[in-house]
């Protein structure tokens, strides 16, 4: 049984008893997915080489908030809307690292695996 009791502005003291009271805990956040599905890894690509980044994200129990895109850790743009992707222009020579990290409705952000592309001259 569960007991409460109240009182109104120093008034008389109510009380009331429950039986059959049950808490719950709400299931905890599953992690979204995300992945790069391109460019290929490897690809190389003459400067100044324009570039375009897609990723499939999923979340199994709510949405996905965006898709922020990383060009060798910084941050490049984010993306709302499915199918999640965007393109860069001007990528200068050298070796490019690109990583997708996603969020979900209830703020848990994973990673994808790091795709790495050259750019030669």
């Amino acid at each position: 049984n569960v007991g409460l009791a109240l009182t109104a502005g120093g008034g008389p003291l109510y009380t009331a008893t429950f039986d059959h009271v049950s808490l719950t805990t709400p299931p905890a956040n599953s992690l979204p997915t995300v992945s790069l599905s391109s460019p290929q890894t490897g690809l190389a690509n003459t400067a100044p080489a324009s570039v375009t980044l897609n990723a499939t994200a999923a979340d199994a129990d709510g949405a996905v908030r965006q898709v922020a895109f990383y060009q060798d850790g910084v941050l490049s743009a984010t993306d709302g809307v499915a199918p999640y992707g965007i393109t860069l222009n001007n990528v200068g020579e050298g070796v490019h690292v690109y990583t997708a990290w996603v969020t979900d409705n209830q703020g848990a952000t994973v990673a994808s695996a790091p795709l790495t592309i050259q750019v030669v001259p």
